[in-house]
């Protein structure tokens, strides 16, 4: 993840939990003027402690218990008509699951996963992608000759949709021509696991070959977080590999960098590319090409007009 957008989002969340507490003990402040409402208050904080000494010395406290009863329900009625209830007393947090806080069972909350993915959307490409879902896929717009191919790989992609992070393969390379449908699932797998709170970066191979050279170009002590996006999302997806200007000393040096990278930390990468396996191997180096085409963790997918042929 990219350490500016997530210390934005954590900046907001706690921003938002505190104006959440701060409303709350606004509410308070103005029901404990009202006299009967804080005589109230003070005999059952008064009681709730006697049920508990109570309690604890295993003493009956039925009657402590009703006259509590009896004394919340003059509560409510009083501050029904300051025009509040009892949830207008506590915070009101945006995310019920970490109390705004940002993280859930010792892990980063969904409700962060969530901001994270729509910030990335803002800042890259995606957010000029046509918003393609799986749930719009209409088998008939195909040639009946491609239809079966086409549906298959498609319920293949909701596949791994469903199984991600947990998958056969880290990563998946559409090559074809234009007009055969990666754009559409590309897109369709980015919406798909952006829905499931995974952590996505989409870009075009214009836009990362522009991060590549902004790294290149950065003072060493402004270099630590322009990969860090790259290397660290759930899934890395790079649009129209190939059309990109190889740029000497930086294009072939950070897309080896990044796809090694990420083979070590075992995270997925998918690509699109109007390139066959040879004009793959042609255009990149060795290297690059050994981790696009690794049986053990890839699967390229050439799809050309109504042949669909797959590789590994």
């Amino acid at each position: 993840m990219n350490n500016t957008n997530l210390q934005k989002i954590f900046r907001e969340i706690s921003m938002n939990k505190q104006s959440a507490i701060n409303l709350a003990e606004q509410n308070r402040q103005k029901v404990m003027d009202n006299k009967e409402y804080s005589e109230l208050e003070y005999k059952i904080r008064s009681l709730a402690f006697e049920i508990a000494k109570k309690e604890l010395a295993k003493i009956d406290n039925s009657l402590e218990k009703k006259e509590l009863n009896n004394l919340q329900s003059k509560q409510d009625d009083i501050l029904k008509k300051l025009g509040f209830n009892r949830t207008d007393l506590e915070p009101q947090f945006a995310c019920k699951k970490c109390n705004d806080t940002g993280y859930s069972n010792g892990q980063i909350c969904d409700c962060v996963k969530e901001r994270y993915n729509n910030l990335v959307k803002e800042q890259s490409s995606y957010s000029k992608i046509v918003d393609y879902h799986f749930k719009d896929f209409n088998p008939n717009i195909f040639s009946k000759e491609f239809r079966t191919n086409i549906i298959k790989l498609t319920n293949a992609c909701k596949k791994f949709c469903s199984d991600f992070p947990n998958t056969n393969k880290l990563n998946l390379i559409f090559s074809g021509p234009t007009g055969v449908g990666k754009t559409y699932l590309i897109s369709a797998i980015a919406n798909e696991l952006i829905d499931r709170n995974h952590f996505v970066t989409y870009l075009t191979s214009f836009e990362l070959n522009q991060i590549f050279l902004k790294y290149h170009l950065a003072d060493i002590r402004d270099k630590n977080d322009i990969l860090d996006n790259l290397l660290n999302c759930d899934v890395l997806i790079i649009d129209d590999l190939g059309t990109e200007q190889i740029i000497n000393k930086v294009t072939l040096e950070y897309l080896f960098l990044i796809l090694n990278e990420r083979s070590v930390r075992n995270k997925h990468v998918i690509i699109s590319t109007n390139l066959s396996v040879d004009g793959l191997l042609d255009r990149y180096n060795e290297r690059i090409f050994s981790r696009l085409s690794d049986k053990r963790k890839s699967k390229i997918i050439r799809i050309e007009n109504a042949d669909l042929r797959l590789h590994n």
